[in-house]
């Protein structure tokens, strides 16, 4: 975990001509030096744009049945990846045989199984609902299979979670209609909405925040437990507020604008 705050910490924040020209461009996420230069989690958009770009290819290959071949193709580049570049700084960062440590996993190849896997789950799905369950299990096999060689706990209870999710969503008894039901009504349609600005906005509001709150010693002296509880009482509504406006002035307008460029309507 990087920790831009830490006395040793690397991450250098950067808002020159060369940071902006890569974050235009969603290139940023290609190279170490770029891939960390803000306050904003962005660093997961470069590596959602390397995806979108390599998309077309991918379905290509899927649509043709090679679901087999591009999995396996796609793990021993993960492997190739991992093993060229170095990762993460600090306790427990890796090096690459190249020596060039990426401060975040920024390059799809590192991780680009943990999209196969979510591929694996969609299709493993689709499969189910139209009663072919023999190929479905082998698909949950082969994500269930990637999780576990990733080593990764996380991953691995996500991938319990989405494969227990698509083998529900397939059931008939309503549980799965009762939920969704809930799911539509107009609190979570509200925080779904912004789900995405909450993400990008949290860190800008939580470290100047938390910054500041460090200063008072009555504050430092807190438990743990309470100081969290103080800091979410602080930081929450603020987010919340300007993920709304982020909503309805900049990410609505863009949709309508998309949709205009795209359809003409």
């Amino acid at each position: 975990m990087i920790d831009p705050l830490a006395p040793d910490s690397k991450v250098a924040w950067s808002f020159g001509l060369t940071a902006f020209l890569s974050h235009v461009t969603f290139l940023f996420g290609l190279f170490p030096s770029q891939a960390v230069t803000s306050p904003l989690p962005d660093w997961s958009l470069g590596l959602e744009a390397q995806y979108y770009a390599i998309f077309p290819l991918i379905m290509l290959l899927w649509k043709r049945g090679a679901v087999l071949l591009f999995t396996i193709s796609t793990y021993v580049v993960a492997l190739i990846c991992k093993r060229l570049f170095g990762l993460g700084m600090g306790e427990g960062a890796t090096e690459g045989l190249l020596h060039y440590t990426f401060p975040m996993a920024t390059l799809l190849g590192l991780k680009i199984t943990t999209f196969l896997v979510g591929m694996l789950l969609a299709e493993a799905m689709f499969k189910l609902k139209e009663s072919e369950s023999y190929e479905a299990s082998i698909l949950l096999v082969l994500a269930g299979s990637i999780c576990g060689l990733q080593n990764n706990r996380l991953l691995l209870v996500l991938y319990t979670i989405m494969a227990a999710c698509a083998f529900a969503g397939t059931e008939r008894s309503g549980i799965m209609r009762k939920l969704d039901n809930l799911l539509k009504r107009e609190a979570f349609a509200f925080f779904g909405d912004i789900s995405y600005p909450i993400y990008l906005t949290h860190q800008l509001v939580l470290l100047p925040l938390c910054a500041v709150a460090i200063r008072f010693g009555w504050f430092t002296a807190l438990s743990p437990a309470v100081r969290f509880l103080l800091s979410g009482l602080m930081i929450v509504p603020i987010v919340i507020a300007a993920s709304y406006a982020l909503h309805r002035l900049i990410e609505k307008p863009g949709i309508q604008l998309g949709r205009w460029l795209l359809y003409g309507k």
